[in-house]
């Protein structure tokens, strides 16, 4: 090899070298003289986006289900007959609607044949 006038290495069959000083020192530089382009970086970049945002959701997922209230925190479960008899003093049904009502529900309430009468 053969050191040029400027600095330049000349090597077999005249081939130019330069000197490692006047490379460019930028990040994206240094990533292509390692075999990598800057595409692979901000690919890089896009998946790790789409793992925060993918932890994130399930983060709030979470938060979400815990939010929910239990259904014994919504208060006691009234019984059919008792919604019955408030429509009834609210004066919402009148009186053979809800006799005819109070039936049907004694009737599915109790153990045994359920007969129906029309």
């Amino acid at each position: 090899m053969m050191v040029g006038t400027k600095g330049l290495v000349i090597g077999p069959h005249s081939t130019v070298y330069m000197p490692a000083r006047s490379m460019p020192a930028s990040p994206i530089g240094d990533a292509r003289r390692a075999g990598r382009s800057g595409g692979q970086l901000v690919i890089g970049m896009v998946l790790v986006s789409l793992w925060a945002v993918l932890v994130a959701g399930v983060v709030a997922m979470v938060r979400a289900a815990r939010a929910i209230p239990a259904p014994a925190a919504l208060g006691p479960v009234q019984s059919p007959v008792h919604l019955l008899d408030e429509r009834f003093a609210r004066g919402e049904i009148d009186e053979a609607d809800y006799l005819n009502r109070r039936d049907v529900l004694s009737s599915l309430l109790t153990p045994g044949p359920r007969v129906i009468a029309r």
